[in-house]
């Protein structure tokens, strides 16, 4: 049993409480349990959920999506199982230390999300399992000595030979549709994904040298240049735009806002969530904008120094009675937790906890 909450009566039958699985003990006194920790596993595909054995429950994207548990052990066994209908995952067994300085996972495919009051997120990636179908061949083309070859088998692949061996690989989620074609001494390969997605590879076609690799919304071409533009899915909706210049073989990349200007939020549980997406892409006009006066006479460079360089940013949903708003981010592969004061739209205090 991964938790004993004792209540008045036993039914030996396990409740769903708010995503909280309780187990109910007979009992005719009420022992309160200290010392909890709070496990929300999630995952970006449905899956089931075993602890130390035993079903717990399956997780949809759709409804259930964190699958709530509750402990006092130092060390929990759990088994993800990934479901899907168009790709073959492996399900694996997990083994999660817990200790006063937090949980302890070794897997490449299990990450721990700290918050406040001993709440930890656990989100599960899916390894993708090795197939045994045939390859699908997609598209392939000779360029002089250069050969590419584009398949899907559980992903897409996109192999680039040199006199029949292999020099680059490239992989992706399934190909679609593709195009190759070469253009001066740039190899362009462009391929349509699943999802509305494009994925772009610019190599030159004698060194083999890759000059451009991105996965984006939008891939637009003409004479002078090709364009590639990816979603940031921010609050701001920021898009990154990375262009190639066929007269000075060169990419440039810049930011855009998809609707020409920011997106601002008034909401006081997003605040937060705009200011720190807009110091993730270094965009401290955009930043300042969510702070009272005396916080926006910051310097710019302050920002990168007190929360560094961000990479994932992660809302406290486990403790929204609080008058402050709670967020975790992940900057420099190091987790911090940071309290956000609010007041008339406006962060008027930062307190790094």
């Amino acid at each position: 049993m991964v938790c004993l909450i004792i209540a008045y009566w036993i039914f030996l039958k396990r409740y769903e409480i708010k995503n909280f699985i309780i187990y109910i003990v007979k009992k005719k006194k009420v022992k309160i349990v200290e010392n909890l920790t709070f496990l929300h596993f999630t995952s970006a595909v449905d899956f089931n959920l075993n602890i130390n054995g035993e079903y717990v429950k399956t997780s949809s994207t759709h409804e259930n999506r964190f699958v709530t548990v509750a402990t006092t052990k130092k060390a929990i066994y759990f088994t993800y199982l990934p479901i899907s209908t168009t790709k073959t995952y492996l399900p694996f067994t997990q083994k999660l230390e817990l200790n006063k300085d937090g949980i302890n996972s070794q897997s490449q495919y299990v990450e721990v999300i700290p918050f406040k009051n001993n709440h930890y997120e656990i989100f599960l990636t899916p390894p993708l399992s090795a197939t045994n179908t045939l390859s699908e061949i997609i598209n392939e083309e000779y360029f002089g000595k250069t050969n590419v070859v584009l398949l899907n088998n559980n992903t897409g692949n996109i192999f680039v030979y040199d006199n029949n061996k292999l020099k680059k690989q490239f992989v992706t989620s399934i190909i679609k549709n593709a195009e190759l074609n070469q253009k001066n001494n740039n190899i362009i390969i462009k391929c349509e994904l699943e999802e509305d997605k494009y994925f772009l590879v610019i190599l030159k076609a004698d060194t083999i040298e890759t000059i451009l690799e991105v996965e984006c919304d939008t891939i637009e071409e003409n004479e002078t240049q090709i364009k590639a533009l990816k979603k940031m899915l921010d609050l701001s909706k920021h898009a990154f735009v990375n262009t190639f210049s066929f007269e000075t073989n060169k990419v440039e990349t810049y930011k855009v806002f998809l609707n020409n200007q920011p997106n601002k939020t008034t909401d006081k549980y997003l605040i937060p969530l705009a200011f720190l997406e807009a110091v993730k892409y270094e965009n401290f006009n955009l930043a300042k904008s969510y702070l009272a006066s005396d916080l926006a006479e910051a310097p710019d460079n302050f920002f990168a120094g007190y929360f560094g360089n961000i990479k994932n940013i992660y809302f406290d949903r486990y403790n929204l009675n609080k008058p402050n708003v709670g967020y975790t981010i992940k900057a420099n592969e190091i987790f911090s937790y940071f309290e956000f004061a609010i007041e008339n739209g406006m962060i008027t205090e930062i307190t790094k906890v």
